[in-house]
């Protein structure tokens, strides 16, 4: 668990050092009605915003129910929930479905952000 951790982080410091990365952001599509959801937002949400992941590509949470964002237009709405959207400069990087631990979120956020 840790490995990955500090595998994530090495990776992000990287990336981090891309000028246009301010850009980024990573959009979870997230309903309240959601168990995993929910456990993303215990697990890996009260800290995200401090890890270098966080500094690169801050977390938007956006509820499906509400309709989708204008500014995210170009950007094919998900179907389901939690689905993790990598977006720089409005443009989709990558994306991935589903939440289970801290590791495996890691672990699938990292190509992503590899991407940048």
């Amino acid at each position: 668990m840790r490995l990955m951790r500090r595998l994530a982080f090495a990776a992000v410091l990287v990336v981090s050092t891309v000028s246009f990365a301010d850009a980024a952001e990573l959009v979870m599509v997230d309903l309240f009605s959601c168990g995993y959801c929910a456990k993303f937002r215990r697990e890996v949400a009260p800290s995200y915003d401090r890890t270098a992941a966080g500094k690169l590509a801050p977390l938007r949470r956006i509820n499906p129910l509400k309709g989708w964002p204008s500014d995210l237009a170009e950007i094919t709405p998900a179907r389901y929930t939690p689905v993790f959207i990598l977006v720089d400069h409005g443009r989709e990087v990558g994306r991935f479905a589903g939440y289970s631990t801290p590791d495996g979120f890691w672990a699938q956020l990292k190509p992503l952000l590899a991407r940048l």
